[in-house]
């Protein structure tokens, strides 16, 4: 009988632990989205001070060279690949919006994956009692 359910608790332990390493999988992008968010508002909070010749980079480390010619307008993914032309303090409010969601799913990850942790406390502690 212990065989069998120790069987059991290795498949179960199997897969908190896939579960747990996409948790953490996830958390890092949403991590990483945060940061970016944080960077962007940052910028926007700049955007003034830039002066009219600038780079701006279009992707892996690629710059060019142009002029900011409206520093009160910028253009905004609203999803779905559409860009949308807004003013800063509705950019700014989307970031804030985007950084309340990203934070929230921050925040459950975080609740799941303490709960997938104590579960697999639980597996172990259940494994060294049969093992005995």
């Amino acid at each position: 009988m212990s065989e069998d359910e120790l069987r059991k608790l290795a498949y179960e332990m199997s897969f908190y632990r896939s579960q747990a390493a996409e948790m953490e999988r996830q958390n890092g992008m949403v991590q990483q989205l945060l940061e970016e968010n944080a960077a962007t508002a940052k910028a926007l909070e700049s955007l003034p001070e830039i002066s009219k010749d600038t780079m701006f980079s279009v992707g892996s480390g690629v710059f060019i060279k142009g002029k900011a010619t409206d520093e009160k307008h910028v253009l905004v993914e609203i999803g779905s690949r559409i860009i949308a032309e807004k003013t800063v303090a509705e950019a700014r409010h989307l970031l804030e919006e985007k950084k309340r969601e990203l934070s929230k799913a921050a925040a459950e990850l975080g609740a799941s994956f303490a709960a997938v942790n104590k579960r697999m406390a639980e597996i172990e502690e259940r494994a060294a009692e049969l093992q005995k």
